[in-house]
């Protein structure tokens, strides 16, 4: 009886918003000939890996080297050079990485390394960095990171970590398990492909998993929290396959995937 009574007044208490704050509901329509006339064939950035224009994520369990991999997909694409000395980049693209978690002492220092690695490359103006994480939920924020985007001619943009920035300056805090919350936050960050025309892509944790599974190669449906899989058109997805032995070399794989078929 009171679990009725519950949702009589939560029934009760919700009202309609006032018409004048509502936008009228005026969807662009297309006819199947203005859509092929208005065709644009997809782009890789990256062969194989990475599409323009489409949303991204980069996943993997805890120190499984999320950060450096994404480190080596931006420096590839700002010097077109191979993604992990292996795929191809067509054209040098201006690129923006946001990073909330491990400092610039050791982004630089990795940097540094990929560069040397990759036979001593110098992205020149064409990598920008920034330390100073979004919040996602803030509506300036999109703006200011829009107008960044506008001003510096970016075409790839990485945020690193998700949940960080998901939750930066939200009030409420989002529950990261509700699937309408987080996706209303992407939803915010999707519109910056809408407004600039840039590549987002969003670096996120897997689940934990039992350790009879720790070498698994990981799945969409790993990834913490809602949404994520849902809002991703690409993915990039790191495994270990085997246990680091701390002496430089770690045994990888990388699951690779997207609504373009790639």
């Amino acid at each position: 009886l009171s679990r009725t009574n519950s949702s009589r007044s939560k029934v009760s208490s919700w009202h309609e918003p006032q018409a004048d704050r509502v936008p009228e509901y005026s969807p662009e329509v297309s006819t199947l000939q203005q859509l092929r006339d208005n065709y644009a064939p997809l782009e890789f950035l990256v062969d194989k890996i990475l599409v323009s224009g489409q949303h991204a994520i980069l996943g993997g369990q805890q120190k499984t080297l999320k950060t450096s991999i994404l480190m080596d997909l931006a420096l590839s694409l700002a010097t077109a050079t191979p993604f992990l000395n292996c795929y191809e980049v067509f054209e040098p693209v201006p690129s923006l990485v946001i990073s909330g978690e491990s400092g610039s002492s050791s982004i630089t220092d990795c940097l540094n390394r990929i560069c040397e690695a990759k036979g001593n490359v110098d992205p020149g103006g064409n990598l920008h960095l920034s330390f100073e994480l979004p919040g996602l939920s803030v509506q300036k924020h999109i703006d200011g990171l829009c107008k960044l985007i506008d001003e510096r001619s970016i075409r790839f943009c990485a945020i690193d970590p998700a949940y960080l920035c998901i939750q930066k300056m939200s009030d409420p805090p989002v529950n990261m398990a509700d699937l309408t919350g987080v996706g209303s936050v992407l939803e915010m960050l999707g519109s910056v492909h809408e407004r600039t025309g840039c590549t987002t892509l969003l670096v996120h944790h897997v689940k934990k998993v039992a350790r009879a599974q720790r070498f698994d190669s990981p799945l969409m449906s790993d990834l913490s929290g809602a949404g994520f899989a849902e809002w991703a058109r690409q993915w990039i997805l790191i495994g270990r396959r085997a246990a680091y032995e701390h002496d430089g070399h770690h045994q990888l794989s990388l699951e690779v995937g997207g609504s373009a078929g790639h």
